[in-house]
């Protein structure tokens, strides 16, 4: 029968309280991290209304172009500003994107979420989670989220802040939650591969 641990210890309480603050530290950094890169970002602007072909469809910009990397209200920045990023904190450019993007998503269009992330509340890694998932929605509907979400992500499973998001943007947006419904209805199929049955042990 395993025995619980003698927490009233002071030597292992002291333990505890080491991992507590150690928890905290590496939250307050993934933070600083996740700060620095929509700063990054800002500094380096990219209006995404910017023509890039001329009205003969000929192309008028070369090289570096703007991206958007977030949902609407968030900035745009320039295409070459992502590369640097990315190399200077040992990601791939396709990763540097995703994180740049999320840092911009969460900053402008989750801002209550985005206050309690720089103050180690709610771990990045939870909060880009949602902004895979808002990054899609209009401004109110993001809004709505943020609102909904903000007080429990701490604390919340992630098939609890999925449900939670995909609610939120529901009642925000009734009529594009609905689009999504009916897409996902009319893409509902079943395959059977008889011919296939080497790649799964003989059974189809």
């Amino acid at each position: 029968m395993a025995r619980r641990t003698r927490t009233q210890v002071p030597q292992l309480r002291d333990l505890l309280a080491c991992a507590t603050e150690a928890d905290l530290a590496e939250r307050l950094a993934a933070a600083k991290k996740f700060e620095l890169a929509a700063r990054w970002a800002e500094a380096h602007p990219a209006p995404v209304e910017d023509a890039v072909v001329d009205e003969l469809g000929e192309l008028v910009m070369f090289g570096d172009q703007p991206i958007a990397l977030a949902g609407e209200g968030a900035p745009g920045m320039s295409e070459f500003a992502v590369a640097e990023f990315a190399a200077a904190v040992g990601m791939t450019a396709h990763q540097g994107r995703a994180y740049l993007g999320a840092a911009l998503e969460a900053k402008y269009r989750l801002p209550q979420i985005w206050a309690k992330t720089m103050t180690g509340e709610i771990p990045v890694w939870k909060v880009r989670r949602v902004t895979d998932r808002t990054r899609r929605l209009d401004p109110i509907a993001a809004a709505h989220v943020d609102g909904e979400l903000a007080p429990v992500l701490a604390s919340c499973s992630w098939v609890a802040v999925e449900n939670a998001v995909e609610t939120a943007a529901a009642e925000a947006d009734p009529e594009h939650a609905e689009g999504i419904r009916l897409d996902r209805t009319q893409s509902q199929h079943l395959d059977i591969g008889l011919t296939v049955t080497h790649l799964n042990d003989g059974l189809v």
